[in-house]
């Protein structure tokens, strides 16, 4: 599902390069090219944050996970507390 989002957006950054460059030859009165050398540079960009924020995410699961574990077995502790304080009374 994301490998077509991701290959639709790359080409759609592609098309609006060379529309752009465009606009800037109009405007400006220079030309600007959109090389092959910008387009591999704008995907290992993207790989690099892709990467970065899969990592970000992994490191934050793993801490809500361990958070999640520490609560289970706070509620066990409150239970088992619970009951003795029934026991007692």
């Amino acid at each position: 599902e994301y490998k077509n989002n991701i290959i639709e957006h790359m080409a759609m950054v592609h098309e609006s390069a060379n529309f752009y460059c465009d606009i800037y030859m109009e405007k400006m009165r220079r030309k600007a090219y959109a090389t092959p050398k910008n387009d591999l540079d704008f995907i290992h960009i993207f790989i690099h944050l892709y990467k970065q924020k899969k990592e970000d995410l992994s490191k934050q699961a793993e801490r809500l996970n361990v958070g999640i574990i520490c609560i289970d077995e706070a509620s066990i502790l409150v239970q088992e507390m619970d009951k003795k304080i029934r026991n007692t009374t």
